[in-house]
């Protein structure tokens, strides 16, 4: 971005156009799927007809293009390109289109966050709250339990990698490995109840084989620029936002911070619950910090770490919307966050009993519902 000082008027608007161009912003997954579909032959043989149709990249790269030459000329050409994207983005399936969106997410968070138009903020603030692909955002993914999957438990330096909960600057590629736990990890929780990880990764793949007959290269070159860093869970981000808020003096719209805290703390407590159908077995059973040189040590860590990681960023997150409503002396806002920090390892969303108890299968499961439920309540 060296030159993003020098890109003229008529460039910019450009990237402007390109961003905002209706079927790059709404249906780009739809094309790039039909494009591998149809024009294999074609994109192996020409760089810039992959170039092309690699409209993720090209939006995360036209979004930066937007933020540094703001940065150099004071201008503010970016909140209208993230606004377009915000309101008109759609994600028509999960797994693949998910992710792509969440990375255009992440992208757009680092970038406002840092703008020299405080006006950016408030635009942001107020659109997110009504994006459509919203949850991509709020959905977390942790990327340190595939990094803890891969090491040896017999080495020596396994309890040494093994103690960080949270690693900030993994590096590593994203493939088809993560993709996979990508889309289980988007199951809703009944997924979970009655199907097991192998069943679940049958599912997962048959969803990676429904993008076409080549799929393959179709998720690799997806993933070619994928990174951690686009994956961070979003609690520090957003208490980097409200300092800036509180420190401008930004004034948000209505109530759109508080629809951002109250959808994000519920797609986090549904994620907790999740956890604790994912890893029952190894909530199941004390760990046994002696015997730490063993596979199912490893896992109940994992589990440990992913449960924690998840409790601390969602904390992270109320205590910096507790900041602003306190800053703005919204006593209403500040009692909705405590009643949400207080329900933390004590949610408890109801299950429809509507299976006949002659059935005893589906019986249980049921009772397996109850038994988790109860576990993760009081473990938090």
């Amino acid at each position: 971005m060296n030159h993003a000082g020098s890109i003229s008027d008529s460039q910019l608007s450009k990237v402007i156009d390109y961003v905002t161009d209706v079927a790059i912003c709404k249906y780009n997954y739809e094309i790039m799927q039909n494009a591998y579909h149809y024009l294999l032959p074609d994109i192996r043989a020409s760089v810039e007809i992959r170039n092309a149709f690699s409209f993720t990249q090209n939006i995360l790269d036209c979004i930066d293009i937007l933020f540094f030459s703001d940065q150099f000329k004071q201008l503010s050409n970016l909140p209208v390109a993230v606004s377009y994207l915000l309101l008109n983005q759609i994600t028509t399936t999960g797994g693949l289109d998910s992710l792509n969106k969440k990375r255009i997410h992440r992208k757009i968070l680092n970038c406002v966050s840092m703008h020299h138009d405080e006006y950016t903020i408030k635009r942001y603030i107020a659109d997110l709250s009504l994006s459509p692909v919203r949850k991509e955002l709020y959905q977390e993914f942790n990327l340190n339990s595939y990094f803890k999957k891969k090491l040896d438990v017999k080495s020596d330096e396994f309890m040494f990698h093994m103690s960080p909960v949270n690693y900030p600057n993994l590096s590593f590629p994203l493939t088809k490995e993560h993709l996979t736990g990508y889309i289980k990890n988007q199951l809703p929780l009944n997924y979970h109840v009655h199907f097991s990880d192998i069943e679940k990764d049958k599912i997962a793949e048959d969803i990676l084989k429904s993008y076409g007959t080549n799929s393959e290269e179709f998720i690799l070159d997806n993933l070619i620029y994928a990174n951690c860093g686009e994956f961070e869970f979003i609690g520090g981000d957003f208490d980097v936002l409200i300092n800036k808020i509180i420190e401008k003096s930004i004034s948000l719209e209505g109530d759109s911070i508080n629809i951002i805290v109250r959808d994000y703390c519920r797609i986090q407590y549904t994620q907790r619950l999740n956890l604790a159908f994912i890893f029952s077995e190894e909530f199941s059973y004390d760990i046994d910090y002696m015997n730490h040189q063993d596979e199912f040590y490893m896992k109940q860590m994992i589990a440990k770490h992913e449960r924690w990681w998840l409790k601390f960023n969602l904390g992270l997150f109320l205590d910096a919307a507790l900041k602003y409503a306190k800053h703005c002396n919204n006593k209403a806002f500040v009692k909705d966050i405590e009643a949400f920090k207080e329900a933390i390892s004590k949610e408890q969303p109801p299950f429809l009993n509507i299976i006949p108890e002659y059935i005893d299968s589906w019986q249980h499961h049921a009772n397996k519902q109850e038994k988790v439920l109860s576990d993760v309540i009081s473990n938090g």
